[in-house]
């Protein structure tokens, strides 16, 4: 068996950043490469390399079908590919990310955490 190699955080940053930026979910590249963001709702947290189209649907492990998401982020695009993920990307912010998860899986208590310590800064 072969083993996978799925691209480096460093790489999938640096192919996706002109992209991300343009579809407006970054301010700039500062604001892009300051932190672990997720790719999707902006979680400035820990993130998980996901695959655009599924590896059970033959998706490849190549930097063009990777994105970085937050765990809530990563499970909710699961079932998503082709434009209709990308539809799904555009239009999610952190506080969807937190209504679609309000099964309250661990990463959005810690979400809704941090989110309300920002917010009453």
């Amino acid at each position: 068996m072969q083993k996978r190699r799925v691209p480096s955080k460093k790489v999938i940053k640096k192919y996706w950043q002109e992209y991300m930026i343009g579809i407006g979910k970054f301010d700039d590249e500062d604001d892009f490469w300051s932190d672990d963001h997720c790719f999707a709702c902006g979680f400035d947290g820990p993130t998980e390399r996901a695959h655009i189209m599924a590896k059970v649907l033959d998706g490849s492990d190549t930097v063009d079908n990777v994105h970085l998401l937050c765990a809530p982020c990563h499970k909710q695009s699961e079932y998503l590919d082709g434009s209709e993920y990308f539809m799904w990307l555009k239009n999610q912010t952190l506080i969807s990310s937190i209504l679609q998860g309000l099964s309250m899986s661990r990463s959005h208590r810690h979400m809704i955490q941090d989110f309300a310590l920002m917010i009453c800064k």
